[in-house]
């Protein structure tokens, strides 16, 4: 798997920009504890590498440190598995306008998409560039 990863398992944004800045992933870790919300936003959701090649988020394990508590860190990493399936630069593309419209119309989206547009590449398209 090569980071950053981007989560195309969710099928709605249904919170907007708040979940949208969730979706990119730059490592294998997850900084929280609130398992309602890694269940419904990670957990069993699929994710696609910068290579195009789909991985499920299977679980999560605590990272120990003896130091974390003290400073309240909830570090987790995230455990993926391969599907097997990959997707094309044209199909991200595709599946990304497709979400982004259902964020507020605004001058943020209309950037987005214009990103989206100009996008070569699968990381290009993962991270907005």
């Amino acid at each position: 798997m090569q980071y950053p990863i981007f989560n195309i398992g969710l099928s709605e944004w249904d919170t907007g920009y708040n979940i949208a800045q969730e979706l990119l992933k730059w490592n294998d870790i997850y900084y929280s504890k609130d398992e309602r919300f890694f269940s419904k936003y990670f957990l069993n959701r699929d994710f696609v590498d910068c290579k195009g090649e789909v991985y499920r988020l299977v679980g999560k394990e605590p990272l120990k440190k003896w130091w974390y508590p003290l400073l309240f860190i909830h570090r987790f990493k995230c455990f993926f598995e391969p599907t097997g399936e990959t997707i094309t630069v044209e199909q991200l593309r595709s599946l990304m306008l497709e979400r982004v419209m259902q964020l507020p119309d605004d001058e943020i989206r209309d950037d987005i998409i214009e990103t989206l547009k100009k996008a070569d590449s699968i990381e290009k398209i993962i991270t907005l560039q």
